[in-house]
Order: structure tokens, then C-alpha cells, then sequence
């Protein structure tokens, strides 16, 4: 019988880390992504705004990807399973 703590069993913590890295990529999908696209921008925004906006939404993507990234190892290094993203 497992009689650790739930919140310190290393199979629920990387459950919550997955649940969080779920989140983050839905986020990520759902809006970054949606809007890097120039038709769906009111007219009145500038390219050269539109840009500098696009740049911005490319960091948070490429910095959603280091988090997938980060979040994978801890996972597999709390359940030892390398199968596991």
C-alpha cells in the first residue's frame, strides 16, 4: 500500500505536470497560433504592427516548446518511464 501523501506521490505529480502541459499547449494552439494569422487582424492594424505582434507570438510558441520540453523530463524522472510525454 502506497501511504505516501497524495500531493508528494510522484505518479500524481506528473499527472499534474501533464495536466498543466495540456493546458499551456491548448492555449498555445487555441490562440498564439490562431493569431499569427494576418486575415483574421482588423484591416486598421499596420504590417509593420502586425509584425512586431507576430514576433511576440512566436516567442511564447517557441517558449510553450522548452516547457513541453522541461515538463517531459521532470515527468520521466518522477515515474521513470521514458515512454511517457
Amino acid at each position: 500500500m502506497d501511504t505516501q501523501q497524495p500531493q508528494r506521490n510522484p505518479l500524481t505529480l506528473a499527472g499534474v505536470l501533464a495536466s498543466a502541459l495540456d493546458m499551456e499547449d491548448q492555449m498555445s494552439h487555441s490562440v498564439y497560433r490562431e493569431y499569427l494569422n494576418r486575415r483574421i487582424w482588423p484591416s486598421s492594424v499596420s504590417d509593420e504592427t502586425f509584425e512586431q505582434i507576430r514576433d511576440m507570438l512566436t516567442i511564447l510558441l517557441n517558449e510553450t516548446a522548452k516547457h513541453e520540453r522541461m515538463i517531459t523530463t521532470i515527468r520521466k524522472r518522477l515515474i521513470g518511464d521514458e515512454s511517457q510525454r
